[in-house]
């Protein structure tokens, strides 16, 4: 049987870890959007118009 919570973490963590190096400018729009795309997330046009404060989610575990 699938452990669906572990799996979500797994994706949580790489799914914050390429939002980080989307906000920071490591990767680029295009990048992001072929990771992203999956979590039905999507690159803001200028990639820091509306970045969030960071977050860390290791602190809510």
């Amino acid at each position: 049987m699938t452990n669906h919570a572990a799996e979500f973490r797994g994706d949580l963590k790489e799914f914050h870890e390429m939002t980080d190096k989307f906000y920071k400018k490591e990767i680029n729009v295009a990048q992001y959007k072929g990771f992203s795309g999956r979590f039905g997330s999507y690159a803001q046009r200028g990639g820091s118009k509306h970045a969030p404060p960071a977050y860390d989610w290791r602190r809510n575990q």
